[in-house]
């Protein structure tokens, strides 16, 4: 085992070492510094001697001439220990404690396990240098003008007192000064920091900023950051990116700038009243709050008002009996647990059930919500609900609806509008009701066979699926088999794979879409659509006068139908249209004499 130790007061005993879960490490040091010797926690600083904790697993100094083994609870700790948790505590964690010492540099151990984990340091009062590894680190530098480089992980870095050198490097990296005394200005656009702990800071690599219990002034960059204010009368200012605020305590400002920001209310202690609309707070953690620039919130356990704007706004009730209103704009509502009522207002608002432990049933007909989640939700102005990984029974409106029901057996009936239906895994029934209904498997791990006509559905998510009253199906990203309903004009869209698509009898519309598909319209005027990579299609039963093949104008492949008939040529039995070496098209058991340039369209 390797280790190197220096002595003398405050002098840090430098350690590196490579082992395994099971190794033990052993280190001795000069422990003359006891007087000066202290550790540096979350939550604040302890003397020598007094007991800390760290991740869950108990340290306390004994001032003993030396330290050896790897062990799981109270341990006595020297200059410096490196200890690595067992299961019972966390998993492949690292953690390290330094002694006070002036003017040294502390390099940082490899990581102790194959799989990584969090290497934590802890300094002293002087000027200290300490980097980071590719694992997620913790630097904690103590007091002093101290310099911190975190490396490639995601990682916690706290300078404390002293004009600080603070880099996070790669990854995304939090600056933490919890533990200042007075009120902290940290503007991360242009580095710099003023006041309590931050005065004289120099700040690069930085995503996220934690604020102190006083009233701080944290502003953001052009990346997405988290600004945490704590206790105080904080001023949060999200600058360019998507970023989280949360103000804590306090009468806030809350600004989110441009980006897709939000106010994050989720550890209030009593429910919290957030109308991003007049841009005020009221009630625990909202309390004064000012807001603006900000298109979602997280409310707390507790129940909650939370409304929205003109915008399109996500609103997460989180526990509780909570009021949500999305006003303009097409919406995002999540209740949560608890009963909850959910208006969308104008818009297309989806109701989310996703986190619910328990199988949903939501009619948007009745407005009535029963089952886990959704236990005594009033809903109205809605128009899609995404159901749970369970079973769930989801009824759509008059309207244009769409109705997901993730995993689980699940029964979507689409009402009187023209409605999505995903039953996603699971044997689902789907049940269009009136209106022009289409079932959706882009989500699909595997090819899907839909037969509209039987009403069956096998492979990938089609497997075990009954449909009813669904007139167009969207294929996976493979090879899918869908089939339409006789007499009636069905839109079968194939999406990635090689494709089998027949419509039977009946105007249908005919999508291959990326790869080489086979495509039979049947009976009655059919429309062919081909855009993009389309691969090498065959059209079994074109027939001149009757069938029309559509290009997209995007791909700007031909200006008319004329250019197309241009690009054409008999092949045998067949008519070729080549539109490059990746793609054409093939009209089976067609003469090119019989074509004219009426049977071609462009569609803008």
């Amino acid at each position: 085992m390797g280790g190197s130790s220096s002595s003398g007061h405050h002098k840090a005993v430098s350690y590196i070492e490579e082992a395994q879960k099971s190794t033990a490490l052993s280190l001795t040091g000069d422990l003359n510094a006891a007087a000066n010797k202290f550790f540096r926690k979350l939550g604040g600083y302890v003397a020598g001697g007094t007991a800390v904790t760290l991740g869950g697993v108990i340290y306390r100094d004994e001032i003993s001439d030396a330290w050896n083994g790897l062990v799981d609870g109270i341990v006595t700790l020297q200059d410096l220990v490196n200890f690595l948790n067992e299961e019972d505590a966390i998993e492949g964690a690292q953690v390290a404690a330094v002694a006070d010492h002036s003017n040294q540099d502390l390099a940082i151990a490899e990581t102790l396990v194959e799989d990584g984990g969090t290497f934590a340091v802890l300094s002293g009062r002087h000027a200290d240098r300490l980097t980071g590894n590719s694992a997620a680190n913790l630097l904690s530098a103590g007091d002093g003008t101290d310099t911190l480089s975190g490396g490639a992980g995601d990682d916690l870095l706290t300078g404390g007192a002293g004009a600080d050198q603070i880099d996070g490097v790669e990854g995304f990296d939090t600056l933490d000064y919890s533990e200042s005394q007075a009120g902290v200005a940290v503007n991360l656009a242009t580095g710099d920091g003023r006041g309590g702990q931050a005065e004289g800071d120099v700040i690069a690599g930085i995503e996220a900023v934690v604020g102190s219990a006083h009233a701080d002034a944290l502003t953001g960059d052009d990346q997405a950051n988290a600004l945490i204010g704590s206790d105080g009368a904080d001023t949060l200012t999200g600058g360019a990116g998507d970023d989280l605020l949360i103000g804590g305590q306090g009468a806030d400002v809350l600004e989110g700038g441009e980006g897709s920001d939000t106010v994050d209310y989720s550890e209030a202690a009593a429910g919290v009243s957030v109308n991003l609309e007049s841009g005020l707070g009221q009630g625990g953690e909202a309390e004064g709050d000012v807001l603006s620039g900000l298109e979602h919130v997280v409310g707390s356990a507790h129940g909650d008002a939370l409304t929205g704007s003109s915008e399109a706004n996500a609103l997460n009730g989180g526990g509780g009996d909570d009021a949500l209103s999305g006003l303009a704009g097409d919406d995002h509502l999540v209740g949560g647990a608890g009963a909850d009522v959910l208006d969308g207002g104008a818009g297309y608002d989806t109701a989310y059930y996703t986190a619910s432990g328990a199988g949903v049933t939501v009619d948007l007909t009745t407005g009535i919500g029963q089952g886990g989640d959704a236990a005594g939700d009033v809903l109205s102005g809605l128009e899609q609900v995404i159901g749970s990984a369970h079973a769930d029974s989801l009824t759509g409106s008059a309207e244009a609806n769409l109705l997901s029901g993730l995993s689980g057996d699940d029964v979507l009936v689409g009402g009187d509008g023209d409605d999505v239906l995903v039953g996603g895994a699971g044997a689902d029934v789907l049940d269009g009701g009136m209106g022009e209904d289409l079932a959706d498997y882009t989500g699909s791990d595997a090819g899907v066979v839909v037969d509209l006509r039987a009403g069956t559905g096998a492979g990938g998510e089609a497997a075990g699926d009954w449909l009813d009253g669904v007139d167009h199906v969207l294929g996976s990203l493979f090879d899918d088999q869908l089939l339409g309903q006789d007499g009636w004009g069905n839109l079968l869209s194939g999406g990635f794979g090689n494709d089998v698509l027949d419509g039977r009898s009946g105007a249908d519309t005919l999508i291959g879409g990326a790869g080489d598909d086979a495509l039979t319209g049947g009976a009655d005027a059919d429309v062919f659509g081909f855009a993009g990579a389309i691969g090498h299609d065959v059209i079994s039963d074109f027939e001149s006068g009757v069938d029309v093949i559509s290009f997209a104008a995007e791909d700007e492949d031909f200006a008319d139908g004329v250019s197309v008939l241009q690009a054409a040529e008999q092949v045998g039995e067949h008519v070729l249209i080549r539109l490059d070496d990746e793609r054409s098209l093939t009209l089976a058991n067609t003469q090119l004499t019989s074509l004219s340039d009426a049977a071609f369209t462009i569609a803008a």
